[in-house]
């Protein structure tokens, strides 16, 4: 085991080339890649912060890790990180979080102990790029110029609207270095979460903000790939690999250098591959014909779209639309120009076999969160014999379907019914399916059975809809009725409230360390309460 330290500097939304806005590549890295090994072509797993981390910090695939966005708790009993990995093999982890949501959201990282904090620091404001190197530097003086060795450093910036960026992660590894963690003992990891589309594209902040989109459905390259620069103990400097390879594959890199036994049943869950071969020997043959796979929102939310990258090659995939795109990426261009509907049989050929990666990788995906809702719902469901139960849902076909799959292997006896507000065609394992518009519910005839089971599912982001669902639940006859939020958390209590306490509690560490929050909760919940019962009056 070679027990090194890992500076891990990540900068939020940086492409990996030079441009003309505050998303261009840091000067910094052009200084760093002359001394470590930059590698030109690697694609995230996700064009969106919390997913890309999640899944270089697990080196699982973002749309395993979660339903959507809004709901998102990462979840530490179930899935293995290189955190975990690294504190049960003695290293201290320290990571240094701009914004408050993503700390609470960011569970893939142990957050460095209130103790290290600067004076007027809290969790419930956001840190700017000089915060985080105060907070650094801060941390470096407690410890008394003796930082605990080995340890895992994970420093997030920024680089939007903050000419100085790359200045101050400069400033900030030659903190680190002058602290003790020199290239004999540490591996220094620099790069992004994800890129951003080029300007010149016409997709600008100001247009997105006015068309009421988001910048991660692009599957473009200037948005998808990543600077990326690694340098550790005896690595050669100013190498440039070209291979394509994927975010996933950093983890077991990094467990790879550090000789770290890790039990089968969890490397094994791995989709990534170490680049170390790649990278020493420069042998290619793990990643010939290598396809990456990348995705906008998790599994269960609206708006899905997923893009399968080659090294020639790129098919996107928009789920809620059924459409298909297919690119010619031999070489980088800023425009890229839809080839799917060319009479080429190269073409055609070509996109099949994407098209089979796609449909392969869905149904793993589909597989995995299936499993995972049975392991959920397993320990929520235990003793708790049903023989009738209706879903009442506004959620996504792919969501319902895990719900159907779960409850069917979990009662295979039961009868399954469906209350659906999106239209869809008969699910899998459902006896009955009544589909209704949202608009119309309080006028429609509603099943008179009675139930052993009533589960509404709730999705924080259309609150509204869920006051809606709810009202239909109380009409049905049952003696058991939950809801279900998407992160299959079964509640006899619903809304909104339900879900912040759950949160509060999930987050209990930032209460412990900073009890002024208290304060600032307790206001924010009896705020949530007024407008509930408000809500609950006016129906």
């Amino acid at each position: 085991m070679n027990k090194y330290n890992i500076v891990w500097g990540l900068v939020d939304s940086v492409r990996k080339y030079h441009s003309d806005d505050d998303r261009t590549r840091l000067d910094f890295m052009d200084e760093f890649s002359e001394e470590s090994i930059e590698i030109k072509n690697i694609v995230t797993s996700a064009p969106s912060t919390i997913m890309s981390i999640s899944s270089m910090m697990t080196s699982l695939p973002a749309y395993y890790l979660g339903r959507n966005y809004s709901d998102f708790r990462f979840d530490r009993e179930y899935f293995t990180t290189l955190s975990s990995i690294l504190s049960h093999n003695s290293w201290t982890t320290n990571a240094l979080i701009m914004l408050p949501e993503i700390r609470e959201k960011l569970k893939v990282l142990n957050h460095i102990p209130r103790k290290y904090w600067p004076r007027g620091f809290s969790h419930r404001d956001s840190w700017d790029n000089l915060q985080i190197n105060q907070l650094l530097r801060n941390a470096l003086e407690v410890y008394d110029n003796e930082p605990p060795q080995p340890c895992f450093w994970f420093l997030d910036f920024n680089c939007r609207e903050d000419p100085d960026t790359s200045d101050i992660v400069k400033d900030s590894f030659e903190q680190l270095k002058k602290a003790g963690y020199d290239y004999d003992n540490t591996i220094y990891i620099l790069c992004s979460d994800h890129g951003y589309p080029d300007p010149s594209s016409g997709v600008t902040p100001k247009a997105l903000a006015d068309q009421k989109l988001t910048h991660d459905i692009f599957m473009t390259d200037d948005n998808i790939t990543i600077p990326f620069f690694i340098r550790y103990p005896g690595s050669e400097e100013g190498k440039k690999i070209e291979t394509t390879v994927s975010t996933l594959d950093i983890m077991p890199t990094i467990i790879d250098i550090l000789g770290l036994d890790v039990e089968p049943k969890i490397s094994e869950l791995w989709h990534g591959k170490s680049l170390i071969n790649l990278i020493e020997k420069n042998e290619t043959k793990d990643f010939a014909g290598i396809k990456v796979r990348t995705d906008a929102r998790f599994f269960g939310q609206e708006g899905r779209v997923t893009a399968i990258r080659g090294d020639d090659y790129k098919y996107v995939y928009y789920h809620d639309q059924g459409i298909e795109e297919f690119f010619d990426v031999s070489e980088f261009n800023i425009i890229e120009e839809d080839i799917a509907s060319l009479n080429d049989p190269l073409i055609q050929s070509n996109m099949d076999h994407f098209r089979e990666v796609f449909k392969e990788t869905e149904e793993a995906g589909k597989k995995f969160q299936t499993k995972y809702a049975l392991y959920k719902l397993k320990q929520q469901t235990k003793n708790i014999k049903l023989r009738n139960i209706l879903i009442i849902s506004n959620e996504e076909h792919s969501y319902l379907e895990l719900l159907s799959d779960s409850f069917n292997s979990i009662f295979p006896e039961a009868n399954l019914d469906l209350i659906s507000t999106k239209g869809f065609k008969q699910i899998t394992g459902i006896r009955s399916q009544f589909n209704f518009k949202l608009e119309s519910l309080n006028s429609v005839q509603l099943p008179s059975f009675a139930y052993d089971l009533v589960l509404t599912t709730y999705d924080s982001s259309k609150s509204d809809v869920f006051q809606n669902l709810e009202g239909i639940s109380k009409k049905i006859k049952s003696k058991n009725k939950y809801m279900i939020d998407l992160n299959m958390t079964m509640s006899i209590r619903s809304g909104q409230i339900m879900r912040y306490i759950r949160t509060v509690l999930e987050n209990k560490e930032f209460y412990i360390q900073e009890p002024s929050l208290i304060f600032y909760l307790l206001v924010r919940t009896f705020r949530l309460g007024i407008n509930y019962i408000s809500n609950f009056f006016r129906k």
